[in-house]
């Protein structure tokens, strides 16, 4: 290592080893210092770099030390490498020093380098700011001597960190001055207020929060500002800080801003006492938290519209009437929105909509006069506010201000202060049969998920309300039944209450799992599974409905829904239908009708319905190890015949007699005591008869039945 040429004057070199004897013996190394006063500069350097007891001092001292030479560093303690946060063991290395002091003491740095080179001086102490390698700032108290000579300096330096001293010395003199702009630019409001409440003094994020000028808030009670509700905590908290009780407190709190509107804040209040240690003023810091208040407030919202769509459904389940079921759906609303009225109306067929007489209100005297009046008046369906739920089929928030006036009612509901309108269908399948109202009195946004709750709150409802008109319908058709008597129409109704009661629980908690109300179901498999279940639940409904079809039948009604029909996709699909069911029961099932059958005119949910119960009635009579086959023909007018035959048990004709009466069913010692209701033929004849065709049974006792129903010529659409 180049060492540069040494002057000759030994003086120099003895007040070198003098002033770096002072410095050692300031930190503590006793000894060293006479050592160093007897060697050249080369040996000094060399002592540094090598391994000798002298540098083992140096490495074993707890303030940073590092020595540089030519402008570059060639030596740095342990305790420089933790100051300086150096990742590897040489990272300080070759650096020019004033790369590690701050951009602003670099000039002085210099300075000092150059007056050593002239021999104005050779050591000194200072206090700087340095940077760590991390960029990290710091305040070093600094010694520093030239322990080489002149004209080939090395420099030793020993830095002390300082910086938590400096910091709080600078904070100390910060003046009233410095502290009022600090105060003024906080990212959160604050405010300086006296003991008996006065605001002496805001900052800027005071202002802007609560939108109101300094000068217009400076002088008034925060008690002006604050929400009614919240003054008494607030008036108490400051007492308890008054009094000694506390020294601070944090509360939340509503304030109103300069516009009206309410802000929430996190409020914290600390007591600042003068030297006598007297209450002098008060400090308070707020932070907005409206929005987070507003999430918080969002989520404990979903979460009980979430319990309010399991309780419908239970009501819905449980309820013996609608209107009960829509009394509790109604509170339930009104409770968990806040909202003051909620009403229904039924769905007439006049072309209006008329009251069900049911109402939730928070005070029912202050509205009467609008209750009366609606209940006095039916609502057309057609350009009314009511009527615009007819057009979406689905919950609706409207502004009734925005609305065009139709008709007296919005006045009406103006005149009570309502803004908004929040209109939900209940529907019975794809038809509207009644629409819950509510009315809100400030202009709320619209809140999808409370929407989504009351589609859901309206399908329930839905079949709630079609239980019931089933139920009428079942007690009209069994009246004017010319063959029912009164056992069979207890049975009817009987059933369909007890079985449609648990498939409205059934689809309606089957639709919670469906849309993950609750969260994910997890397996995929889940998913699968609740689609089963929707679709069985379904279709056993549509089968209770069949026991309302008997009746009907015999009536008279048809109740079709014709449209064209694919004959042989209906067969095949019944023939997947049942497949499973055969072959668990040990049987053989075969389609061999034609796949190229014509399109015929009928309904074809009736047609399925009419082969599901054939080929029921097949697997339920014969033994394991026999066939079933679906077959098709056509006869020589033109019909379409289906024949469903078995190698079953059969029948006699005294068998397919009492078969053909409804509840009617064959006794007989080959009976595997399956459970029937004794509707399938009686039912399947009336659907066939309803499709102006006929059914015919053929059967001998042991060696099994073919059961046909022919469609006529007059029906079929197409010909292949």
């Amino acid at each position: 290592m180049a060492t540069g040429c040494r002057p000759s004057a030994d003086d120099r070199r003895l007040k070198n080893g003098r002033d770096m004897a002072s410095l050692l013996q300031m930190l503590g190394v006793e000894g060293l210092a006479s050592e160093l006063s007897e060697r050249k500069s080369e040996d000094i350097l060399r002592l540094l770099t090598e391994d000798n007891p002298y540098r083992t001092l140096l490495q074993e001292m707890p303030d940073a030390v590092l020595a540089h030479h030519n402008e570059r560093i060639v030596y740095y303690n342990p305790a420089a490498e933790e100051l300086f946060r150096t990742s590897t063991r040489s990272q300080l290395l070759g650096r020019d020093p004033v790369e590690l002091a701050a951009p602003e003491e670099v000039d002085e740095i210099l300075k000092r380098r150059a007056q050593i080179r002239t021999r104005e001086r050779i050591s000194g102490q200072a206090e700087r700011k340095f940077h760590r390698l991390d960029g990290t700032p710091f305040y070093s108290n600094t010694f520093f001597l030239n322990i080489g000579n002149p004209d080939d300096p090395i420099f030793l330096v020993m830095f002390r960190d300082v910086t938590e001293p400096v910091e709080t010395r600078r904070a100390l003199k910060m003046g009233e001055e410095q502290f009022r702009a600090s105060f003024d630019e906080a990212h959160i409001g604050m405010a300086l207020v006296e003991t008996d409440g006065t605001i002496r003094h805001v900052n800027n994020a005071y202002c802007r929060l609560l939108q109101y000028d300094r000068e217009e808030i400076s002088g008034l009670s925060f008690k002006e500002l604050t929400h009614p509700d919240d003054v008494a905590l607030n008036n108490r908290m400051n007492e308890e800080v008054l009094s000694g009780k506390r020294e601070s407190f944090t509360m939340e709190k509503r304030y109103f801003r300069k516009d009206g509107q309410l802000v929430w804040v996190d409020l914290n209040v600390t007591m600042v006492r003068n030297e006598a240690g007297a209450p002098s003023h008060f400090v308070a810091q707020v932070v907005d938290i409206t929005q987070e208040k507003a999430a918080n407030l969002a989520l404990d919202q979903r979460r009980k519209l979430e319990t309010l769509i399991s309780r419908t459904a239970v009501a819905s389940n449980d309820a013996k009437s609608f209107t009960t079921a829509l009394r509790i759906a109604l509170d339930g609303v009104r409770d968990v929105a806040g909202w003051p009225v909620a009403h229904a109306y039924y769905r007439g067929d006049d072309g209006f909509f008329h009251t069900t007489g049911v109402w939730s209100v928070s005070d029912r005297q202050k509205y009467a006069d609008f209750m009366t009046r609606s209940e006095e008046h039916a609502i057309p369906q057609q350009d009314t506010l009511p009527g615009e739920v007819l057009k979406s089929a689905r919950s609706i928030w409207l502004v009734i201000e925005d609305q065009p006036k139709r008709g007296p009612r919005r006045d009406w509901v103006r005149k009570e202060g309502f803004v908004c309108t929040v209109l939900a269908p209940v529907m019975i399948g794809t038809d509207i049969a009644a629409f819950l109202e509510f009315f809100i009195p400030e202009n709320q946004k619209p809140d999808e998920f409370m929407l989504h709750t009351l589609d859901q709150i309206g399908s329930q409802l839905g079949r709630v309300l079609e239980r019931e008109q089933a139920a009428r319908e079942l007690i009209i058709a069994t009246q004017t039944a010319e063959h029912a008597n009164r056992a069979k129409t207890e049975f009817l109704a009987n059933m369909s209450h007890e079985l449609r009661s648990p498939l409205t629980a059934i689809l309606g908690f089957t639709e919670v799992m469906q849309d993950g109300l609750y969260g994910k179901l997890g397996s995929p498999k889940y998913l699968e599974y609740t689609d089963n279940i929707m679709k069985s639940a379904e279709h056993l409904h549509a089968i209770i409905n069949d026991l309302l079809d008997v009746s009907a039948i015999e009536s008279g009604h048809k109740n079709m829904r014709e449209d064209a029909v694919n004959l042989s996709g209906v067969i095949s699909s019944a023939v997947r239908m049942m497949f499973q069911r055969a072959e668990s029961a040990g049987l053989a099932l075969e389609n061999e009708a034609d796949p190229d059958l014509p399109l015929i005119r009928g309904d074809d949910r009736r047609i399925k319905q009419v082969l599901v119960n054939l080929l029921a009635n097949a697997v339920r009579f014969t033994d394991p190890g026999g066939k079933i086959t679906v077959s098709s023909a056509r006869t020589d007018d033109g019909c379409v015949a289906i024949t469903v035959t078995d190698t079953g048990i059969g029948m006699d004709e005294a068998g397919i007699a009492k078969a053909m009466t409804v509840f009617g069913q064959v006794e007989s010692g080959l009976s595997r005591g399956y459970e029937g209701t004794g509707l399938g033929l009686p039912l399947s004849k009336g659907l066939v008869e309803a499709h102006d065709g006929t059914l015919s049974i053929e059967s001998r006792i042991g060696k099994g039945t073919a059961v046909s129903f022919t469609l006529p010529a007059a029906r079929i659409i197409t010909t292949p």
